[in-house]
């Protein structure tokens, strides 16, 4: 009796489901065909389809609470997909029938000066992806940043959607916090603490920063590119660990040797030659260093391209002519 009552309540929440992707199918429909809109018809399928995915979250998060055996990701992306086409089409529409000047009544847009806030499920800006994480220490706080921003903080977002786009956020290894938890709303918060013991680790992040920095491949020869990618990589270490609150300012003298010794010859002697013999120099200066020779290089390089293209431009212009030949035959003479 059990089963036959599991499976009818099964057989409803599905039918329920259909109805919802059914709807929205219709409002795609006539977005897709009609060839005229008005502004406030418009606003009203955006305000049902917003209450549309409220519902079919709704439902399928009992369906998999009644079913936790199937994998329902894959009725999940096709709703999302679907829903996020007709949403964006529906505000292009929107926009353009809008008068430039025509400030929004619905709440969506706060105007300042010079400040436009839009809230996430606008259209008007580039879509912000969000990087996989693999469990890099140094890809951690960005990670976390943009998702907490994106993701975690949006009231707008039921926590089991969060849970799903947390879980198609994570490769490799770190997968291993979400993998054993069903969606649902409290393991949601849960896989989210579990995360952030697991990765924000100050001193791991710290470490990873150094070692890379310690790591830098040396330049052996006087080339443009290669020491500019080598003070530019330098740079974005010590920039991040000074972030993570750390005293750069007082490693100058390890810094300088350390980066000072992946230099070439001619460049390290270029280096040691602005320097007085007592002076400290500090990290900042060696990169300022780094950068204008960077540009000198830049010019030189410029420059003698110039003369290149001068050079080939006056050249003398010499034809290469075929050799012609005249052959005269003459008749023989009558004996």
């Amino acid at each position: 009796m059990t089963t036959v009552q599991e499976s009818s309540q099964m057989k409803s929440l599905k039918r329920q489901r259909a109805l919802i992707k059914g709807q929205l199918t219709r409002i795609g429909t006539y977005l897709f065909e009609s060839e005229y809109f008005d502004v406030h018809e418009l606003q009203a399928h955006k305000e049902k389809m917003t209450q549309l995915s409220k519902c079919f979250e709704e439902v399928q998060l009992a369906i998999e609470l009644e079913d936790e055996s199937s994998d329902h990701d894959l009725k999940r992306d096709r709703f999302e997909r679907n829903y996020f086409k007709i949403n964006g089409s529906i505000s292009r529409q929107i926009e353009e029938l809008r008068p430039p000047s025509t400030s929004v009544a619905s709440g969506r847009f706060a105007e300042l000066p010079n400040t436009v806030m839009v809230r996430q499920e606008s259209t008007l800006l580039p879509k912000i992806e969000i990087r996989p994480y693999d469990g890099n220490p140094i890809e951690w706080n960005s990670f976390h940043d943009t998702f907490k921003t994106l993701i975690h903080d949006n009231q707008d977002l039921p926590a089991v959607q969060k849970f799903h786009y947390l879980k198609n956020a994570l490769r490799g290894e770190i997968t291993s916090v979400i993998s054993s938890l069903n969606a649902s709303e409290p393991n949601y918060q849960v896989v989210w603490d579990l995360l952030q013991r697991r990765c924000n680790k100050l001193r791991q992040i710290v470490q990873s920063h150094l070692k890379i920095s310690f790591e830098l491949p040396e330049v052996t020869r006087d080339a443009s590119s290669s020491l500019k990618s080598l003070a530019e990589q330098a740079e974005m270490h010590i920039n991040a660990l000074a972030t993570l609150g750390q005293p750069i300012t007082q490693w100058d003298t390890l810094l300088v040797y350390m980066i000072g010794k992946k230099l070439d010859k001619n460049t390290r002697r270029g280096w040691e030659r602005i320097l007085e013999n007592d002076e400290m120099p500090t990290f900042e200066q060696l990169i300022n260093f780094r950068n204008k020779q960077a540009r000198g290089d830049e010019i030189e390089i410029e420059f003698s391209n110039a003369n290149r293209r001068v050079s080939y431009q006056d050249r003398p212009l010499t034809l290469f002519l075929p050799t012609l030949h005249v052959y005269i035959f003459l008749p023989r003479p009558v004996k």
